[in-house]
């Protein structure tokens, strides 16, 4: 497990299908991490305050935050930290 820092770009989910995308700047360039819909905006809400209308995410207010975060062997999001 490699821990890496980035700073979020945005969060793209699907209530329906339960699958979500992060997207992240890293010194690499633009990482799109796979994760969990539910379980990861709920992790954003808590750490950013980011909760929008209708249960969505606003990515206005994730924009730029800094985290630490890791990825398993799959390239899927095990769990991030802000910064």
């Amino acid at each position: 497990m490699e821990i890496e820092k980035g700073k979020i770009i945005a969060f793209q989910g699907s209530w329906s299908s339960g699958l979500a995308t992060l997207l992240i700047e890293t010194e690499e360039g633009v990482q799109s991490v796979l994760c969990d819909n539910g379980p990861t905006a709920r992790a954003l809400i808590s750490a950013f305050n980011c909760l929008g209308p209708g249960h969505t995410i606003d990515n206005s207010k994730l924009e730029g935050q800094e985290i630490s975060f890791s990825v398993d062997f799959l390239g899927l999001l095990e769990g991030f930290s802000p910064i």
